[in-house]
């Protein structure tokens, strides 16, 4: 257990240290010098408020830039970031605004601890796209709806082109649909120049999916009140297992348009385990205890959905995974054996009325389904053949073992992608 503990703070504290992802980009100061180097990508909060930037690629010394501090910033044939200072209803405010469009009408976009913000550049002055949430009350019922405020001020940019003056009321406020729509009417009204898309081009969306294997370790335990009367012999009892294999299936589809680094994995697995304990009962009157051996035999089809973040690098890639899981046990063999005995040593020979001694089944309810959270932590490696071998190690936390149980599990798995990468 100390073991797997051990290797999962190590890989967790990889993840930690590969954070940085610096690409190819450049900044501009305010005396107009554009310098070249490497610029951390992180993401849309951290890139509104700081620019870390570093002249080589492998030197260990990076300077930290603010808003006020230069001009802008821009990665390599990717997102182009603004040094700006607007007003919002709270007030003055300078970030660093990802430019979106170049064009007649300009559109920016930041982000703050409060979500996402769109800015248009309009006859030389830069106003906030405003879209709230408002709630309406009528005949004793509250309405959610958007303020739609955004919608004045397209259309007063558009003014020029009718057509385009219709959509900007019927499209939602997003990267794309404001892009689209500051593009044609760029193209309406300005033939002869073409505008500049600063977005980055994100890939399309790729699935990855392969044989898995690996190994668990498994723990149940009950509270001490958890069952009553004849069960109580289930209670605060902690039932362990040893190691045993497993074997499955995962899919694995990345998220460019959320981010580069995110992925959505599922994994199906066919598990058997084995967990007991061994419950003592100290009878005083008789001074004599009773002993129930617990057995869990479980054969089941687990399913599970995890959120991936890899962290960037081209061979070895730390990962961190946070999701939920679901075991349909389809064979579950649970019985306890029953012995009474001397308190000091020995099987008992006598009789004890209402403690028959032997083998009984046990049954419940709900033992048909137990399902939980689930986290860990791992690498991914890119073979030279370019397909990528992944290794997790991961905890999951069942609620609904047998009713009152709850469920700890430490698997390890390898899996082997199937499709190469690009």
């Amino acid at each position: 257990m100390r073991r797997f503990l051990g290797l999962f703070c190590l890989l967790s504290s990889l993840s930690a240290v590969s954070q940085n992802d610096f690409r190819a980009g450049f900044i501009i100061n305010h005396q107009q010098d554009t310098i070249s180097g490497y610029i951390d990508y992180r993401g849309n909060k951290t890139n509104s408020e700081k620019c870390f930037f570093k002249s080589e690629l492998d030197s260990e010394d990076k300077i930290t830039y603010t808003p006020q501090e230069i001009q802008s910033y821009r990665f390599i044939d990717s997102k182009y970031y603004v040094a700006q200072r607007f007003e919002t209803k709270e007030g003055s405010k300078m970030v660093f605004t990802e430019y979106l469009i170049d064009g007649i009408v300009d559109f920016y976009y930041y982000f703050d601890s409060e979500g996402g913000h769109y800015l248009i550049d309009c006859d030389g002055e830069l106003r906030p796209l405003n879209n709230e949430e408002v709630e309406t009350y009528e005949n004793h019922h509250t309405y959610k709806s958007e303020s739609k405020e955004y919608v004045g001020l397209l259309r007063y940019a558009f003014r020029d082109s009718p057509t385009l003056m219709r959509k900007a009321g019927s499209k939602p406020l997003n990267h794309k649909n404001l892009i689209n729509l500051g593009s044609q009417y760029h193209a309406e009204v300005c033939a002869d120049e073409s505008c500049i898309v600063y977005e980055k081009k994100l890939p399309a969306a790729t699935v990855n999916f392969g044989p898995l294997i690996g190994g668990q370790l498994v723990w149940l335990r009950s509270g001490e009140n958890a069952y009553r009367d004849a069960s109580r012999y289930l209670n605060g009892n902690t039932y362990s297992s040893n190691p045993y294999g497993l074997a499955g299936l995962f899919v694995r589809i990345n998220l460019p348009n959320l981010d580069e680094r995110v992925y959505f994995q599922y994994e199906i697995s066919y598990q058997r385990w084995t967990a007991s304990s061994l419950n003592v009962e100290h009878l005083e009157i008789y001074d004599i205890d009773r002993r129930n051996y617990i057995v869990f035999d479980n054969q089941m089809v687990s399913n599970s959905l995890v959120w991936r973040f890899h962290f960037p690098n081209k061979k070895l890639r730390p990962i961190l995974a946070a999701g939920v899981f679901m075991d349909f046990i389809v064979d579950q063999d649970g019985y306890r054996d029953q012995t009474i005995h001397y308190h000091d040593g020995g099987p008992y020979d006598g009789e004890v009325f209402y403690y028959p001694t032997g083998r009984y089944e046990l049954s419940s309810s709900n033992v048909g389904v137990n399902s939980g959270i689930a986290f860990g932590s791992g690498l991914v490696y890119q073979t030279a053949k370019k397909r990528e071998i992944h290794m997790d190690l991961k905890y999951q936390l069942g609620l609904g073992y047998f009713g009152k149980m709850s469920s700890h599990q430490l698997l390890f798995t390898l899996g082997y992608g199937l499709i190469k990468r690009k």
